[in-house]
């Protein structure tokens, strides 16, 4: 998926018993985005490196609607390089660093946790080859809510470009208020640093789809684990970040059944 002053594109494939139809392309469990990225950033897999500009961030393939849910992080770069992490609602620039608006959430090795804009001093620095974690915490919601936010919050216009099919889609999701966003507003997350908890560092997150995000300041490198392994235990009563695939597929098949029931 590529984001672009509101519109996104992610590639599309036919629905196999719907003719005529179209949807999200399935994908090989979570990576890091190959689209949903700025252009400085190098994607592979689950590794990613930056620029030498600013910070320029990248999103997570899959994105979260409820649940308990872990991934790990750690940072590689020279001096003078720099990492923020967290995660983000979409809407949220690549062109800088999480949390520099308000669909952002972000940690950063300086120790301070960011969110709109606004600074505030959270932890002890986090430094390289530390191994880093993230688990936020999604209210629980029934399959058809899920469904319905996974689809529903985006208009989606077919296109094809050189034989392959794309999704475009422009984000109705409001940043602070109105729509999904205001539903099961008890979401929160929480940072460890090789194993230890730092503690929640935001609480009662607007409801809606969530991201990890990574931003990279120059030559910072990252890779990332979304499970089902980790280095350290996972907190308790969490799941690894891979498994919302599964779940993310079992909603859109919904999701285009209702499309094509509503259609007939």
């Amino acid at each position: 998926m590529h984001q672009s002053h509101g519109f996104r594109y992610c590639a599309a494939e036919p629905v196999p018993w719907i003719h005529g139809r179209y949807r999200r392309a399935r994908t090989n469990g979570v990576t890091l985005s190959q689209t949903d990225k700025a252009q400085d950033v190098t994607v592979d897999g689950c590794a990613a490196f930056g620029g030498r500009l600013g910070y320029r961030s990248v999103l997570a393939s899959e994105g979260a609607v409820s649940g308990d849910l872990y991934f790990e992080l750690q940072w590689n770069g020279p001096d003078g390089s720099n990492v923020r992490f967290g995660v983000i609602r979409i809407g949220a620039t690549m062109l800088g660093p999480v949390g520099v608006d308000e669909f952002g959430y972000a940690w950063c090795s300086n120790g301070d946790r960011y969110h709109m804009g606004k600074r505030e001093t959270f932890s002890a620095p986090f430094e390289q080859d530390d191994i880093l974690g993230c688990c936020i915490r999604l209210p629980s919601i029934s399959s058809t809510e899920e469904a319905m936010i996974l689809s529903g919050h985006e208009n989606q216009r077919l296109i094809s470009c050189r034989g392959l099919y794309f999704q475009e889609t422009i984000s109705r999701e409001a940043p602070t208020s109105g729509g999904l966003t205001t539903l099961h507003s008890r979401g929160s997350i929480e940072f460890f640093k090789n194993g230890v908890s730092m503690g929640v560092a935001f609480s009662d997150l607007p409801g809606g789809v969530y991201y990890p995000a990574f931003s990279l300041y120059r030559d910072a490198k990252v890779y990332v684990n979304f499970g089902p392994e980790f280095i350290y235990p996972s907190p308790p009563n969490s799941l690894p970040f891979c498994d919302i695939c599964q779940k993310n597929e079992i909603g859109r098949e919904l999701s285009s059944l209702k499309d094509f029931l509503l259609s007939r």
